[in-house]
């Protein structure tokens, strides 16, 4: 295998996302399974780091059988797949082409399949598990995103630090409340004492 991509193969990520089932993540990068690794960016089917040759059709096989990793995907479903709408193609014989490129360049072989399990007159299975990964959000990676956070994060410090009360606020509290009990009782004793001596005192203080 030569490693070369088939003309137009960089454009499958469009149309493989746009036909999703219920498997892997709409906005899967990257599906990794067994030794191999399958970019929808770029199109590549990759064995330890090595670009394989892989066909469009085979591709999207591919494709399927990973959404649906474990579970039968019916011929029905690839034959609507791989040729929507009014193709008309001998689709028995198209779909074992594909088939067998696939387990080419898996190194697969039907009869003791490590791969791709054959379902006779059913469909086909994927017998390994998929490890998914997503492409970040175009928000998270934009200027503008980290500037929001960063923005947020300081109004919050501001705000914890508006709301935290001040070294100083305890000790005026308490002079506070010193300054309250001292005229408290000074109040209370002027109550207390005789209304000659009060006003004797008010003479004092008026004649001074």
């Amino acid at each position: 295998m030569d490693g070369s991509l088939i003309p137009g193969q960089e454009n499958l990520t469009g149309q493989f996302l746009q036909t999703r089932g219920l498997g892997g993540p709409l906005e899967a990068r990257k599906a990794r399974f067994g030794d191999f690794e399958l970019d929808f960016v770029s199109g590549e089917l990759r064995r330890e780091g090595r670009r394989l040759r892989l066909q469009e059709k085979p591709f999207q096989v591919l494709a399927a059988l990973l959404e649906r990793s474990g579970d039968l995907v019916r011929r029905e479903e690839l034959r609507t797949r791989l040729w929507p709408g009014d193709t008309f193609v001998d689709f028995d014989n198209n779909l074992n082409t594909a088939v067998s490129k696939l387990r080419e360049a898996l190194n697969d072989a039907a009869g003791t399949p490590r791969y791709v399990e054959t379902l006779p007159k059913r469909g086909y299975r994927l017998l390994v598990p998929v490890e998914w990964e997503t492409a970040p959000s175009p928000l998270r990676r934009s200027p503008v995103w980290r500037w929001a956070v960063a923005s947020l994060a300081a109004i919050a410090l501001l705000a914890v630090a508006l709301g935290r009360p001040s070294a100083d606020r305890p000790g005026q509290a308490r002079r506070n409340g010193r300054l309250r009990r001292h005229q408290c009782g000074t109040q209370h004793a002027e109550r207390q004492q005789p209304a000659g001596e009060a006003s004797h005192r008010h003479r004092q203080t008026a004649s001074a």
